[in-house]
């Protein structure tokens, strides 16, 4: 196993407007571990993540694919993006308005409304047991 840095010891406080956003946010419960990991270890200088997807896979006990796919879903959402090898920038609400990049573009957060969340969940739920044997 890689060294992988200890966490920071400083708690991560988000205010319950943060909270109801990512409750609208879609994603897979790969993604969601994912965002967990990247708010227990992101650095809070600079809201940056310094964690290689072989060292995500590791702490997450997650397959490279897995990794790839929970990455992918948070650069869509918008809480979370790549900005250099094994380096991520969370969104600055999941930081306190900390960035790497003080003068970078700040994307909007990618959420659903609840009726359409649901409508998703139901034809997502739909196909699952469509593939289940008889």
């Amino acid at each position: 196993m890689a060294y992988i840095a200890p966490l920071p010891s400083a708690p991560v406080v988000l205010s319950r407007e943060t909270f109801e956003v990512l409750s609208l946010v879609d994603l897979t419960a790969s993604a969601h571990r994912l965002l967990h990991l990247f708010l227990a270890r992101f650095d809070p200088d600079f809201g940056t993540v310094n964690l290689s997807q072989r060292d995500m896979g590791e702490l997450l006990a997650l397959s490279h694919p897995s990794v790839n796919k929970a990455v992918g879903a948070l650069e869509r959402a918008k809480l979370a993006w790549q900005i250099d090898d094994a380096l991520y920038q969370l969104h600055p609400v999941l930081t306190d308005g900390k960035m790497a990049d003080r003068l970078a573009v700040v994307p909007e957060i990618v959420v659903s409304d609840p009726k359409s969340l649901r409508e998703i969940r139901r034809q997502r739920y739909s196909r699952q047991t469509e593939s289940l044997p008889a």
